[in-house]
């Protein structure tokens, strides 16, 4: 309840609500990933019929069954697009979402009273893959918060709403932390997350990378519009050398860089010279008899 309260004033104008699968509410939920109702029957012949059938916003379908143990299994046949929610979260009707609405095509939540078990046992049912190509590893106690973070970022450059997020964090927390993180956990994770990838910081799966802040880039801008001639050149090299010496200390900047860059040597020194002008580049040991400059940052 604690839990439900946070998500209702996270998403007070969210016209579309979800429930918990598995044996807290009695439901397992078999998720068909395709609109062709062909699967649906094929589904419905596998794993036996059921009063409650949706279609979901995006014109697929989910069938509601009583929960016999279930786990979440996702793709458990990777050339079916349907998955078991035994586990992890579920939209309901009458929710809008994305510009469609779930909707009961066959039987309401009277018929809930009605439900039979998936006629597939439990023991058939090995737990699937987490979304996204995530990995499997299971995370334990004391590297569960880090862990489901990660995650979230990762889902969070795909997602489409917070909505989706949230579902696909929930999702994530029961099928690879042990034991699954609490429900308030979820939701300030997977928040935090998104509020990452809102304002531009989420750089998760997108390799390393060199950050300027506003005040750098503002640097190479003339307060008097008259900019330096070796300006866009010196922003430019100040990146490499960053990319190439970002670990060390100290570093050369050797005048042979201009062949590689296809400038010529004075157009290089003169991007490099106004570096140092700027503070960016710091001569730790100047030239020397047969020793080039030493430069850091």
């Amino acid at each position: 309840m604690p839990a439900s309260r946070e998500w209702a004033r996270k998403f007070d104008q969210a016209n579309a609500l979800g429930f918990v699968c598995g044996k807290r509410n009695g439901l397992t939920v078999l998720d068909i990933d395709t609109r062709n109702e062909n699967t649906l029957a094929d589904a419905i012949e596998k794993f036996g019929p059921s009063p409650i059938i949706i279609r979901t916003a995006s014109k697929k379908f989910h069938v509601w069954y009583r929960h016999n143990g279930e786990k979440r299994s996702i793709r458990p046949d990777k050339q079916t697009p349907i998955d078991i929610l035994g586990g992890g979260y579920a939209v309901a009707p009458p929710s809008n979402a994305n510009g469609g609405q779930y909707e009961f095509i066959e039987g309401s939540l009277s018929d809930l009273s009605s439900l039979s078990f998936m006629r597939a046992p439990p023991a058939q049912m090995p737990l699937g893959t987490p979304q996204n190509g995530l990995s499997e590893q299971v995370a334990g106690e004391g590297g569960r918060n880090d862990a489901l973070f990660k995650i979230a970022l990762q889902m969070a450059r795909g997602a489409t709403g917070m909505e989706g997020l949230f579902e696909s964090v929930s999702n994530a927390n029961i099928s690879t932390m042990e034991p699954p993180l609490t429900d308030s956990e979820v939701i300030r994770i997977a928040a935090s997350a998104w509020d990452y990838q809102q304002a531009g910081k989420n750089w998760s799966g997108s390799g390393r990378k060199i950050v300027k802040n506003f005040d750098e880039i503002d640097a190479f801008i003339p307060k008097d519009g008259k900019p330096h001639k070796s300006a866009p050149d010196a922003a430019f090299l100040l990146d490499l050398l960053r990319r190439l010496h970002f670990e060390r200390k100290t570093f050369f900047v050797a005048n042979a860089m201009h062949e590689k860059l296809g400038w010529s040597r004075k157009r290089f020194t003169a991007a490099r010279s106004y570096l140092e002008c700027m503070g960016k580049l710091r001569i730790v040991r100047p030239k020397g008899k047969d020793v080039p400059t030493v430069y850091g940052f």
